[in-house]
């Protein structure tokens, strides 16, 4: 569904291609130590499958042993897609995601 809106596809439609982080996840992290912190965000009311898309990556990270303490997923209740961008509560976690990668 990433592309649906340029692609005009059917947005019901699954569809996992480069343009989807999913898409490049083919094998087990061979060094989980260097691997980077990530953060995950999303909104309650995201666009279509979009929340259930992050999960998927989020749990599939995992199984391909990506490292879970460098892992984190935040969705944003009662949000819409980015409108939780310039919000505190999202500052705030970003500034604490920083400071927390900054101090490993």
């Amino acid at each position: 569904n990433y592309l649906k809106y340029d692609k005009r596809e059917d947005p019901r439609r699954v569809m996992i291609d480069e343009s989807a982080p999913l898409f490049y996840l083919v094998k087990e992290y061979e060094n989980p130590e260097k691997e980077p912190h990530i953060m995950i965000t999303c909104a309650e009311l995201d666009m279509v499958n979009r929340r259930e898309q992050l999960q998927v990556l989020h749990t599939a990270m995992l199984h391909f042993k990506f490292p879970e303490e460098k892992l984190i997923f935040k969705c944003y209740a009662r949000e819409t897609h980015c409108s939780y961008i310039y919000k505190d509560i999202y500052v705030q976690d970003t500034l604490e995601f920083i400071r927390k990668v900054d101090v490993m």
